[in-house]
């Protein structure tokens, strides 16, 4: 799927570019990523995705979605939550350590999901 770009958007839930999360502090910033959040909204609402993947877990699906649960456990990250009727998936980000072990448990419960969904 991943080598079909006609097969998915890829896009910054908000628009700040950083390496560290942890640099985005204060309130003006935060306020500015909540209002910056609508604009994925939007997309979100414009090109209504089979499927929605949260690179960073909670940090991203707690700005899309009210209310999440994991669905496999507290040591492998997979959240997830509904925006509108589209299931969202929240999973550690990609740039940091996996296991090959949350690689493939992750993989399978994403396959699973969508192959239900």
């Amino acid at each position: 799927m991943l080598d079909n770009e006609s097969q998915f958007v890829f896009t910054n839930a908000t628009f700040f570019s950083t390496h560290d999360e942890n640099d985005l502090v204060g309130k003006e910033i935060k306020s500015a990523q909540l209002e910056s959040i609508q604009y994925t909204k939007k997309l979100i609402e414009k090109i209504h995705p089979k499927h929605i993947i949260c690179l960073g877990g909670k940090n991203c699906t707690d700005l899309i979605v009210e209310n999440t649960k994991p669905l496999l456990s507290d040591l492998v990250k997979l959240d997830y939550g509904v925006i509108g009727d589209i299931p969202v998936y929240g999973i550690n980000h990609t740039s940091s350590f996996w296991s090959s072990e949350e690689m493939e448990l992750v993989g399978k419960a994403l396959g699973l999901a969508f192959s239900i969904d």
